[in-house]
């Protein structure tokens, strides 16, 4: 007998700001030709929920997230958000929380999302984002992996290109996210970082990671998956 299937587990993509009634949820629908050479490799639960109608029900649970992946109470501090692919789910709701903050006359501080994907034609969320970005919700940092054949450009090239930037954002209190592939997204980050600490401390590696290790009790929040 084949064994159970894990559980699967996905990020609410909205806030009840927005509706208290509804979640979303932003799922990436795995169909791809298999590693084998024959065949499709289909993901079981992205299909079966994509193939959902209007209406069907299905067996589900919302549990707890890691306490502090979640937005500031106060909505002051200001955000940077590191995302590529769906990675972008739990930040949807961040930023669509805070737009809804903005719209309702409360202060909020700045937000800078850097949002990686393979080309213009994937980009998940672009109107909403771009809607809120115009509304001065959100700054958009967005990066195309594969939009040319002779340059690939990765969210993590982004950030070191603002380095200045992201050290202003780390002076003035800001909190950092990051969604995405354990593999790639988290692991690229995460050395993206340890760079950038080392270049303003003028440190080496070890004490560069150490710095991390120590912002990352309070001020630095990593969901990522494999």
């Amino acid at each position: 007998m084949l064994p159970s299937l894990r559980v699967r587990q996905y990020s609410i993509s909205s806030t009840p700001l927005w509706n208290a009634e509804v979640v979303t949820l932003t799922i990436d629908i795995l169909n791809t030709p298999a590693l084998s050479g024959v065949g499709q490799h289909i993901g079981v639960a992205s299909n079966y929920l994509g193939n959902l109608k209007e209406g069907d029900r299905i067996s589900c649970a919302v549990r707890t997230s890691n306490a502090r992946f979640h937005p500031p109470e106060d909505t002051k501090i200001p955000m940077v958000l590191i995302a590529a692919g769906t990675g972008i789910a739990p930040f949807r709701g961040f930023i669509q929380e805070r737009a809804a903050q903005l719209v309702c006359g409360r202060k909020v501080g700045p937000t800078v999302v850097y949002y990686g994907w393979r080309s213009q034609d994937d980009n998940l969320y672009f109107d909403e984002l771009d809607q809120w970005s115009k509304l001065g919700a959100v700054k958009l940092r967005i990066v195309f992996s594969r939009q040319t054949v002779s340059e690939k450009r990765y969210v993590q090239d982004l950030l070191w290109e603002d380095r200045d930037e992201i050290k202003n954002l780390y002076c003035n209190g800001a909190r950092f996210y990051t969604c995405g592939s354990a593999r790639k997204v988290g692991a690229s980050v995460k050395t993206c970082f340890v760079k950038i600490i080392q270049d303003v401390k003028q440190c080496d590696e070890e004490e560069a990671s150490k710095i991390l290790e120590e912002i990352s009790q309070d001020r630095y929040s990593v969901d990522v998956f494999t």
